[in-house]
């Protein structure tokens, strides 16, 4: 289940960073690729460098990993406010004539969403576009999306890929190995319980919070909050 939760939102991630759901889930299976390799080495090291360092090492590259993300949304979101984009002057896809016409102005409207023609013109459409009005706007293969594919999308990657190589040795499976260590026997019971139901409302929490964290504070700002969270912890 933890594995089918971190890939869903590894790919969610991505496609926020602009790839396509299909790039997104490819992708995906490079973070998942560095989860398994790097789960190896927290067996290997667990006894060798011990619990303590093993934990703050896997803090810090979370960290470290969690605050590139954030930066790699800062960069591309300037990218979006300086990429051209057309809109749809026969929707609720339109902005002021004299304003400046870009893909983030696009995203900034709910009902609307993006695709490229082909030719490296993108445009503005909304969610309710006809068939008809996608193709003849982006060709029949289009693919209308929310977010705008920029150049820096693999900082994103990069981001995502060094978060889960802090977390897989430390942060992952330590808790688990310490809290069945440091009970008593008389309490292990119903400390690992207390524990477990914790660490699940934690995780369901995040979870359910992380998409209105992103529109509440941006996306920058949700890495850079769970950065300084980290940090803190």
């Amino acid at each position: 289940k933890q594995w089918y939760q971190r890939r869903v939102r590894a790919s969610t991630i991505l496609e926020m960073a602009g790839t396509s759901p299909r790039m997104a889930i490819w992708l995906s299976c490079i973070v998942s690729t560095a989860n398994v390799a790097f789960t190896f080495i927290g067996l290997y090291g667990v006894e060798r460098a011990g619990r303590k360092i093993l934990l703050l090492g896997s803090m810090l590259v979370m960290v470290m990993g969690l605050s590139l993300l954030g930066f790699s949304f800062v960069i591309m979101d300037l990218s979006k406010k300086s990429m051209p984009v057309e809109f749809n002057s026969d929707s609720v896809c339109t902005v002021p004539e004299a304003a400046w016409k870009s893909c983030y102005n696009c995203l900034e409207i709910p009902e609307c969403r993006v695709c490229d023609d082909g030719e490296g013109i993108i445009h503005c459409l909304p969610d309710n576009a006809t068939t008809l009005l996608i193709e003849a706007t982006c060709g029949a293969d289009a693919d209308i999306r929310k977010e705008c594919k920029t150049s820096e999308s693999w900082l994103a990657v990069m981001g995502l890929t060094l978060y889960i190589m802090g977390f897989a040795p430390g942060m992952g499976p330590l808790p688990w190995t310490i809290n069945s260590e440091i009970f008593p026997n008389w309490a292990r019971d119903s400390a690992l319980c207390i524990t477990t139901f914790t660490n699940w409302l934690g995780n369901s929490i995040i979870s359910q919070t992380f998409l209105t964290l992103s529109k509440a504070a941006g996306r920058p700002g949700a890495f850079f909050t769970y950065a300084a969270v980290a940090l803190v912890g």
